[in-house]
């Protein structure tokens, strides 16, 4: 039973626990424990976690037209259409997107699924350079960029496009040191 629960709003997040740490100078000391330290709105509280997650496998965009997004995809971007069962995606290196024709949705679903809401960013390998360069053959308009940003693996240097349904593309190059 936890003593003091962790709450985001008025809701208890169920599993987590939080921790005292007055007397825990770093996170690290935790995490050797199985606690997370959790940074941002809730600064130095300590969380319990049964789990960690490891990677992204699939995001689901929901989208105005199937076939134009696929279109787009892959010959803007390189990505395979693979068809499973009724459902259409996209896959690139160790991850898919997963197609939802807008008002026709799998279940479960997302609350609100909406053509054009989504923003991510790509990692390529590709210097930026080629990627600018075609674009430019294909008459993509880079919306901006290249821009120096920070990834979840550190600096990056980007470019920003969009898609047929006006979500925003980020492609990226890690910034070497």
């Amino acid at each position: 039973m936890c003593e003091f629960p962790l709450r985001f709003g008025t809701r208890i997040l169920a599993g987590l626990c939080v921790a005292q740490a007055e007397k825990v100078s770093r996170c690290e000391k935790l995490e050797t424990k199985g606690f997370l330290c959790l940074e941002g709105s809730i600064n130095g509280i300590m969380a319990h976690m049964p789990f960690t997650i490891d990677h992204l496998d699939h995001i689901v965009l929901t989208v105005a037209d199937i076939d134009a997004t696929i279109a787009f995809y892959t010959k803007v971007l390189g990505m395979q259409a693979v068809d499973f069962g009724e459902r259409k995606a996209l896959h690139f290196g160790q991850q898919k997107i997963n197609l939802h024709q807008w008002k026709n949705e799998f279940e479960p679903r997302a609350a609100y699924p909406t053509p054009g809401s989504c923003d991510f960013c790509l990692i390529t390998k590709a210097p930026l350079e080629e990627v600018i360069r075609h674009m430019a053959k294909l008459s993509i308009r880079i919306e901006v960029g290249p821009v120096e940003k920070t990834g979840a693996m550190g600096k990056l240097l980007s470019v920003y496009l969009r898609d047929p349904d006006n979500n925003l593309i980020e492609i990226s190059n890690y910034v070497q040191k």
